[in-house]
């Protein structure tokens, strides 16, 4: 396996909530209303984080969308990027085939979409990396640094983090998983 085999990149945005953070702000996911920020990330089916951003809890995921999109040949991402004119940019300009979770604002309930058994799947890696990266690298000490500024360097190295580990266990392994247990430096 090689990284250049990847033909998805799965986007999506995970809650960092910090309520003490005096640059928090209220912002809303699929369980609701919170305080903090919000690390969006990208990753390939193998878990391989691609892009990120971090951004105030207030930034709507599908505004930073596109700069989490690489030119592969599928895309997936939940109802929070059921946009349009994401999809149409991300075939013309990254030539991805953005398949979204359904957004019940944006056709109605009564045209809801089956959800893609692939398009599951996917969504599944996406999550298991956000758990990753907040659990295990991060291990919610995020509520420890206060700052914008400071929280953003924190969430970056913790993604190039997960990037290094899951380089390496592809070079050791021959698959990206991560598996943090298993590495000594």
């Amino acid at each position: 396996m090689n990284l250049k085999d990847s033909e998805w990149v799965i986007i999506d945005s995970t809650p960092i909530v910090d309520e003490e953070d005096e640059d928090s702000k209220v912002g809303y996911n699929s369980k609701g209303k919170f305080i903090g920020f919000k690390l969006h990330l990208s990753c390939d089916e193998y878990l391989v984080p691609l892009r990120a951003e971090f951004t105030k809890a207030n930034v709507h995921d599908v505004t930073v969308a596109e700069s989490l999109l690489v030119p592969v040949k599928y895309g997936s991402a939940d109802s929070a990027y059921d946009s349009g004119d994401l999809k149409l940019t991300a075939w013309q300009v990254h030539g991805v085939m953005l398949v979204t979770g359904h957004n019940p604002r944006r056709l109605g309930k009564d045209k809801k979409r089956k959800m893609d058994k692939k398009f599951a799947e996917m969504r599944e890696r996406i999550e298991q990396l956000n758990s990753i990266i907040k659990n295990q690298i991060m291990n919610r000490f995020w509520t420890n640094i206060k700052g914008f500024k400071k929280k953003y360097i924190f969430c970056m190295l913790s993604v190039v983090t997960a990037q290094i580990l899951a380089i390496y266990n592809l070079k050791t392994y021959g698959y990206p998983l991560i598996r943090i247990k298993d590495v000594r430096i």
